[in-house]
């Protein structure tokens, strides 16, 4: 038999070595003070089904776009790099995260997702709705 230790995230993700582990604990600090300057989304199923929307600044919602294509372009893979150059769409920059492997990918994928849900200064529960506006004949 061999001991096997394992080392584990706040998120629970679950790491080999300690290194990666911290390396992994300040990609999600990181992403965390990068996401922590939007208003908070509600915890609402009136939000995530398209009964309203939230305001958020336009100029913050820029800087953490910018931020956050900073922070993905140092984990995308070489062949993807070039969908998160500067000035890269939010869409193209989820593309990356989407395609990073690892917990590294699904932190930085759910800070895009939520990023796809907001259109100009308005943050919808889904990416459905920033596409398209809000359900009003919906309840």
């Amino acid at each position: 038999m061999k001991t096997k230790t394992i080392y584990v995230a706040s998120d629970g993700a679950r790491f080999d070595s300690e290194d990666e582990a911290r390396g992994y604990e300040d990609l999600l600090a990181a992403v965390g003070r990068i996401m922590g300057k939007l208003n908070p989304a509600p915890d609402s199923l009136d939000f995530g089904n398209g009964k309203f929307a939230i305001d958020q600044d336009l100029w913050v919602v820029v800087g953490v776009r910018e931020d956050l294509r900073v922070l993905t372009a140092r984990f995308a893979p070489e062949s993807l790099k070039r969908h998160v150059a500067e000035g890269s769409s939010v869409d193209g920059c989820a593309f990356v995260a989407s395609n990073i492997g690892g917990p590294a990918g699904e932190a930085l994928n759910a800070a895009w997702f939520r990023l796809q849900c907001i259109r100009g200064d308005k943050e919808y529960g889904q990416p459905y709705y920033a596409a398209h506006g809000l359900d009003r004949t919906a309840g």
